[in-house]
């Protein structure tokens, strides 16, 4: 978990290297402790090797998410969807969700972050979520 500022002022947290249901739920309730009032961005992409379990671990961070209060919610995946659905399913509005490849989030997430904000990108290494650390800090405007 590595925590570093992009140059708007943004608070970024690659923690990518790993990603399980309890290393998750550790992530966001570390990324509720940090953000103090900025705004809470979360950044998911699959957990692996969840077998039969797998949908249904991705609907239940979705859950987790948005009961966290998280101000976005952005997923890709083979699961993206089981997070929204869970997210949504627990109330998060679903304007607030983007489901998409890696380049595409970095894409839509570069014009709408700014000082204060605190994203943390989480996922399984076979997710290749650093290439979103690596554009979001090469990107931002």
């Amino acid at each position: 978990m590595e925590i570093s500022t992009l140059p708007r002022g943004t608070h970024l947290i690659n923690d990518t290297y790993n990603a399980n249901p309890g290393s998750v739920a550790v992530a966001i309730e570390t990324l509720c402790s940090l953000k103090g009032r900025g705004r809470g961005i979360f950044v998911i992409g699959d957990m692996m090797e969840l077998g039969q379990h797998a949908q249904n671990a991705h609907k239940q961070i979705g859950i987790l998410a948005a009961r966290a209060g998280m101000t976005g919610l952005y997923a890709t995946g083979n699961f993206a969807h089981s997070v929204a659905e869970g997210a949504i399913g627990a109330g998060m509005d679903r304007r607030r969700i983007f489901i998409g490849t890696r380049e595409e989030i970095v894409d839509v997430l570069k014009d709408r972050l700014g000082p204060g904000d605190w994203i943390l990108v989480k996922g399984s290494r076979l997710m290749v979520m650093d290439q979103v650390v690596e554009g979001l800090r090469s990107g931002t405007r």
